[in-house]
């Protein structure tokens, strides 16, 4: 019988297979003020540096953020750090949001037009209500042609909207029309923020790349680090794996529900061939 934590698990692991992960078997493992001192220190080297040759993708952030705003963000993203540079496409979800607008412009012109068309049974005609539907109607014409330009105007549109209250049927027309405006303006949002996104792929993976190298030199690792590179070592390594996995033939975990993505992610390379309970 073995008792220890995932840490000590990890650690255990990565110094019985060094080799594999190309690490001094010999390795500490920092405390983790230690660690936040490190990133810390890496992350104020790495953009001075950057900024000393002119990259053009930290002056950028920098010109969006400011200096210190810059480092805020990148360290609230620390703790991901390594999964999301090692993403090919941090752009992807923001591209695909483009994919929706010819159906949410689509959606919004039906809309428009059923709203009209149902005034007559929706509202009485004294109402006030009725009134904004009268003036939506004797504008429909330049709606409709604004929502078909490119990128979508929804100016008068939204004008004429505005105070709009209803019941009924007709508030579920109104609701879905301000639903899809809304929508329309996050995808807008989406498409614009692209360059910015692809500029922060390039530093957040620089700075990986960075905080990987000085780890080295330094032969300094982090609580975080164990986990990653054992997962990395069973998940890439089938001999490996194999060995742990035989190794024992129940492996019990105490307060499951507390670990996080990539300790869950170790458990169940360690745990496909044996009991877990």
């Amino acid at each position: 019988m073995q008792i220890s934590t995932i840490h000590s698990l990890c650690s255990r692991i990565l110094k019985e297979h060094p080799v594999e992960v190309q690490l001094d078997p010999n390795f500490k493992v920092a405390e983790d003020f230690e660690g936040t001192e490190f990133l810390q220190n890496c992350l104020q080297k790495y953009l001075r540096q950057a900024l000393k040759e002119d990259n053009t993708a930290v002056l950028q952030l920098v010109q969006v953020y400011g200096f210190n705003g810059l480092v805020r963000q990148i360290e609230s993203l620390s703790e991901n750090l390594a999964d999301i540079a090692a993403e090919k496409d941090l752009t992807i979800p923001y591209r695909q949001s483009g994919r929706h607008l010819g159906e949410l412009r689509e959606q919004l012109c039906l809309a428009v037009t059923q709203l009209i068309q149902d005034k007559n049974n929706l509202t009485s005609a004294k109402s006030k209500g009725r009134q904004q539907l009268d003036e939506l109607s004797s504008a429909q014409e330049e709606i409709l042609q604004q929502l078909a330009e490119d990128p979508v105007n929804t100016t008068l549109l939204e004008a004429k909207m505005a105070g709009m209250r209803a019941a009924g049927k007709i508030k579920e027309l109104v609701n879905e029309i301000r639903d899809n405006m809304g929508a329309l303006k996050n995808l807008y949002i989406d498409l614009e923020a692209i360059p910015l996104v692809e500029q922060w792929q390039v530093v957040l993976q620089e700075f990986a790349a960075f905080c990987k190298q000085e780890k080295q030199e330094n032969d300094f690792l982090t609580y975080n680090d164990l986990e990653l590179l054992a997962v990395k070592l069973l998940s890439e390594n089938p001999a490996v794996r194999s060995y742990y996995q035989q190794k024992y033939k129940y492996l019990m975990v105490d307060e499951f529900q507390d670990t996080n993505e990539k300790q869950r992610e170790l458990i169940y390379l360690y745990a496909v061939m044996i009991k877990m309970f």
